[in-house]
């Protein structure tokens, strides 16, 4: 198992160097902008599958089972997005490390739900449905911020 991560990791940063790097779009409002091309959706997949690897490395070879292995990575997810906040995710790199890391932690996270002591399959779907449409339903894109003209 150890050896198929080494080889996806190996994979991932290949298609990243060879196939994808070409340089980030520039929007309109200055940021940058990935391109969703062949490429990116190369690693992305790799990146899909590596985090998977990783999640059932830790739950099934680690013998951690799926609760502990949901801590874990989930605590290093959440420390993955707190040291981001200031702008590391627009860093390739760590952007790639971060998609591995939802993976993981998405995997045994989802095993865990799933499995029949929880929710059991069909039921976790439902509740993971549902979550998800609520989520796009209730998504704000961040407007311009709206300064408040103080007395002078």
């Amino acid at each position: 198992m150890a050896g198929l991560a080494a080889l996806l990791a190996a994979a991932l940063f290949a298609s990243w160097q060879l196939v994808w790097r070409r340089q980030p779009q520039k929007a309109a409002g200055g940021g940058w902008v990935l391109r969703a091309d062949a490429g990116y959706w190369t690693s992305m997949f790799i990146a899909g599958t590596l985090g998977t690897v990783i999640g059932d490395y830790c739950s099934h070879n680690l013998q951690l089972g799926d609760a502990w292995a949901s801590l874990l990575l989930g605590s290093i997810l959440g420390a993955l997005f707190v040291t981001a906040r200031d702008g590391l995710l627009r860093s390739l790199w760590y952007y790639w490390l971060t998609v591995v890391a939802v993976r993981a932690a998405g995997t045994v996270a989802g095993d865990f739900l799933a499995g029949r002591q929880v929710l059991g399959l069909a039921t976790s779907t439902l509740v993971t449905g549902i979550l998800f449409v609520a989520l796009l339903t209730a998504w704000k894109e961040p407007g311009e911020p709206k300064w408040v003209r103080t007395g002078s």
